[in-house]
């Protein structure tokens, strides 16, 4: 199983997200990602406005041990990638 994670922000959440996707700041992501995955070795998805906060997420997680974390960069694209509607 494979979390979704959306590390914009709350204004930008609430604007619209994807449909099970949860909300981590790229900024608070190693402080939070434990709630979503203790398995890191789990697939965890990213995407933010542009693709630029994933990386600093991404990089992030990868320096605490997670394996599997893929740059979806933009919603949209995520939403595409993923076949995921984007609610609001």
């Amino acid at each position: 199983m494979s979390a979704v994670v959306d590390v914009r922000t709350e204004a930008e959440w609430n604007n619209g997200h994807l449909e099970g996707a949860v909300w981590i700041p790229y900024g608070r992501i190693a402080e939070k990602i434990a709630s979503v995955s203790g398995d890191k070795s789990q697939k965890i998805y990213l995407y933010c406005r542009t693709g630029r906060r994933v990386q600093i997420a991404k990089e992030t997680l990868e320096k605490l041990g997670y394996s599997d974390v893929v740059n979806l960069g933009s919603m949209e694209n995520a939403a595409r990638v993923l076949k995921i509607r984007i609610v609001k």
